[in-house]
């Protein structure tokens, strides 16, 4: 079990529910960043779904998270952590390694000088940067829900719903697998991301 799995039992979220939860990743080097993610986001629910938040506190937890969780749908990102380029590096490897443009991103930062450039932005297609210190409560479940609608409104771009075979296609890489049906799993997820 890696840390960002056991984190994640730490702080359940959201009530029981017969849907697959929408999945979060909180990237943060700040444990009362998760704390107060998890009180805050403790009932939420979009579109009658609960959240299932995975936490991560180094950029090592944060690539293997990605790379375990195919189906996460939003990434909150603290950039500096233990290196300055931390949130850097996090954010090339969804973009450029996993190729996953899908996942909508939020650059959360304590210093507003550390929000990233136009053209970082833009590159890296980063939906919003938020200053910590400015996000209440209700600005923060807001940045959710409209971080949620902006994932299902890129799926809808190509006409399908790419959330639930994402889901289910990380499931079944999972399982045992020939080795040409592992590699037909991962090119479907490769493209659907």
């Amino acid at each position: 079990m890696n840390t960002s799995q056991l984190l994640e039992m730490e702080s359940p979220v959201g009530s029981q529910n017969a849907e697959e939860p929408w999945q979060i990743l909180v990237v943060d080097d700040d444990r009362d960043i998760h704390a107060l993610t998890s009180i805050i986001l403790n009932d939420f629910q979009f579109q009658n779904r609960p959240l299932r938040i995975h936490y991560a506190r180094t950029t090592t937890q944060a690539i293997d998270t990605l790379n375990e969780f195919a189906g996460i749908q939003l990434m909150l990102i603290d950039m500096v952590m233990e290196d300055k380029d931390s949130g850097i590096q996090i954010i090339d490897h969804l973009r450029a390694t996993l190729e996953n443009n899908r996942m909508q991103v939020i650059v959360r930062t304590s210093v507003r000088e550390m929000i990233p450039n136009p053209a970082f932005v833009k590159k890296y297609n980063i939906l919003d940067c938020k200053i910590k210190s400015e996000m209440t409560a209700h600005v923060f479940r807001e940045t959710i829900h409209e971080s949620l609608e902006a994932y299902l409104a890129a799926g809808q771009k190509d006409g399908i719903d790419k959330d639930f075979l994402l889901l289910g296609l990380a499931r079944l890489k999972g399982t045992k697998l020939s080795d040409e049906q592992g590699s037909i799993v991962q090119d479907l997820l490769n493209y659907l991301n």
